[in-house]
């Protein structure tokens, strides 16, 4: 039985141009990341000539960053939580031997057995929090990404990318807001109406 996805959602609209950005990004310069030179991922701004497309037009209204992601080969976006937003959207570019996983909520060991633990596992007295969880194997969902589609994460999930391809992924990478939720971001994104002049707008605040 396949399990109800409850930290995504794909909006109403798809990108009907995300071969266009999909080029682009293959024939983009990429500056690496100067905060962290060995990461296997980067980032570029989205050009503004890629956001005359309907959906990316309205969504650049109510976005404070869109741009583009990409991965090496055979690389792994680890497991974390994003800081400091609280959600995001991804832009699906290709289909790609990948695979995006949001985890279930950390269950922490009791105070007792905690202690128990770390007085015979910590290494020189310091706490490790990834010792004390006790759901180490935990349940995750899957967003089933198809190329053109939109997906709102819940980015205080912790989650995480595994690009298993030999290729490069490629995906669009939004932020609405730093300070919005999961919910009122998704709640927003149910909202949105897009004309083919893309004149009309509907959503909240």
């Amino acid at each position: 039985m396949r399990q109800h996805i409850m930290n995504s959602y794909r909006l109403q609209y798809d990108c009907e141009t995300y071969e266009d950005i999909l080029k682009y990004a293959k024939n983009a310069e990429w500056p690496g990341d100067n905060k962290r030179p060995s990461s296997r991922r980067q980032f570029i701004n989205m050009p503004a000539f890629l956001l005359e497309e309907p959906i990316l037009k309205t969504l650049s209204g109510v976005c404070s960053y869109m741009g583009i992601m990409k991965m090496e080969a055979r690389s792994v976006y680890r497991e974390h939580i994003d800081v400091p937003r609280n959600c995001g959207l991804t832009l699906c570019l290709h289909d790609v031997e990948s695979h995006t996983f949001i985890l279930e909520p950390d269950v922490y060991m009791e105070k007792g057995q905690k202690k128990k633990f770390l007085d015979k596992k910590s290494i020189k007295g310091m706490e490790n929090p990834w010792r004390v969880i006790e759901n180490n194997c935990a349940l995750y969902e899957e967003p089933q990404y198809e190329p053109g589609g939109i997906y709102l994460i819940n980015g205080i999930r912790r989650h995480g990318v595994i690009n298993y391809s030999y290729e490069p992924r490629y995906t669009g990478f939004f932020t609405i807001s730093k300070e919005i939720d999961y919910e009122d971001a998704r709640e927003l994104l149910m909202m949105l109406k897009v004309t083919e002049k893309c004149l009309e707008k509907n959503y909240s605040q």
